[in-house]
């Protein structure tokens, strides 16, 4: 019951966060120069709710080009499924 419940937050946890980047994504007035600051802002997030977040990995384009088609298209089911795949628990 226990592991069933700390899934449930687990996703939860990673659709508000896709949610909370989108929205931030949307209410920055610059097409340009907001990224990493979204990222680490998402990131600290993950941070107080006890899990570690990278979304800005050394040498793997799949993740930012995942992350860019996902904030540019606003397509959350995308990045929370991003999230999730890099959310780990700390």
């Amino acid at each position: 019951m226990l592991e069933i419940a700390s899934n449930l937050f687990f996703k939860m946890t990673s659709n508000k966060l896709a949610e909370i980047l989108d929205n931030i994504n949307f209410l920055h007035p610059f097409r340009e120069g907001n990224g990493r600051a979204q990222r680490e802002f998402i990131r600290l997030l993950a941070l107080e709710k006890g899990y570690q977040l990278n979304l800005n990995p050394p040498d793997n384009k799949s993740i930012y080009d995942r992350y860019m088609k996902g904030t540019i298209e606003s397509d959350v089911n995308l990045l929370s499924d991003l999230i999730m795949e890099l959310l780990k628990k700390i």
